[in-house]
């Protein structure tokens, strides 16, 4: 297999069977290694060795209700979001008013006072603030 999406492409890849889906995202995860070949990302070897990794090199993952798993309901809406920040602005939990920088409204509510679709929308906020190359969906 050979896909090549340039930068704001959408490629919607269909499969025969769960199994097929289910090794193609272990793949890109690092959960498998390819039989044969190679996986490029930006010119670039790909292979990662877990999912965090995957993350960092750029790739993340969209799973089916994302709010439940990528969101910790006990934390405010602000810490929430501001936890990918936190790899890439050094000491960011330290500075003063971290909420304000983001221009949040509302930032110091609890997650689990939110609307779900509010939640789904903070949930695809939180991926865009982690910039990432490609998303899988």
């Amino acid at each position: 297999v050979n896909l090549k999406v340039e930068s704001g492409e959408i490629l919607k890849v269909c499969y025969l069977d769960e199994r097929s889906k289910t090794e193609f995202i272990q793949l890109l995860q690092g959960d498998l290694a390819p039989d044969r070949g190679r996986l490029l990302l930006d010119t670039m070897g790909y292979r990662p060795k877990d999912i965090h990794d995957a993350i960092r090199k750029g790739v993340c993952f969209v799973e089916e209700v994302p709010y439940r798993s990528m969101l910790l309901q006990n934390m405010t809406l602000a810490e929430n979001l501001c936890i990918p920040l936190h790899d890439k602005v050094p000491l960011f939990w330290m500075r003063s008013r971290y909420e304000d920088l983001l221009g949040i409204k509302d930032g110091k509510r609890k997650l689990k006072n939110l609307k779900e679709t509010t939640l789904q929308q903070i949930a695809y906020t939180k991926w865009l603030l982690y910039a990432p190359k490609v998303v899988v969906w």
